[in-house]
């Protein structure tokens, strides 16, 4: 029986087509995932400490303006805050400016100690966690006429547990995230 003979053509655009087959099959090599994690937050505990102490003396500085202005414009002290702790401190302002009160003198910060502090931050974006002691024997809260407030038994010094976390900025700044006062802590310094 004789043989017929197909083109050439027909195993040569074959072979093609297997060849671009398998190259679409294959690709690129992947690209492997980084491995490197963001740097650390703090590279040991001066810097925490310092991180800290810097981020509640900003607290400290908004605090003491806006009660020197009878608490207007309290809203810039969210700048430091998580929203929920702000919240709390918006809430005093308030009662300063609805009753006509403004502060005299400032509230210092006289004492903060580490507590501990974390490389990354934790599950509630917590990066350190400190003792912060504030002087307020030097504050005077008076009223619209300048007459001074009665504050029976107040202490002179107030402790409050305070935890700090990345800004929402760039991660570049700080927030305060919590601010409790600390139980036995009325006299720090």
């Amino acid at each position: 029986m004789p043989v017929t003979q197909l083109p050439r053509t027909i195993p040569a655009l074959a072979l093609v087509a297997s060849i671009l087959a398998l190259t679409a099959c294959t690709g690129s090599d992947p690209t492997p995932p980084s491995s490197s994690s963001p740097p650390p937050v703090f590279a040991n505990e001066e810097e925490a400490l310092a991180a800290v102490t810097e981020t509640y003396q900003q607290f400290l500085d908004t605090a003491n303006l806006i009660l020197h202005e009878g608490g207007s414009a309290p809203e810039r002290i969210s700048a430091i805050m998580a929203p929920e702790v702000a919240e709390v401190e918006l809430e005093a302002y308030g009662r300063m400016r609805d009753n006509g009160y403004r502060s005299v003198g400032d509230i210092t910060l006289a004492d903060v100690q580490l507590r501990e502090f974390y490389s990354h931050p934790d599950a509630l974006g917590v990066v350190a966690r400190a003792f912060a002691c504030e002087v307020i024997s030097s504050v005077e809260v008076v009223d619209a006429s300048d007459q001074p407030i009665s504050q029976p038994g107040r202490a002179p010094a107030v402790g409050f547990e305070v935890s700090l976390g990345l800004g929402p900025k760039d991660g570049s700044e700080f927030i305060i995230l919590s601010k409790e006062a600390e139980e036995g802590a009325s006299a720090c310094v």
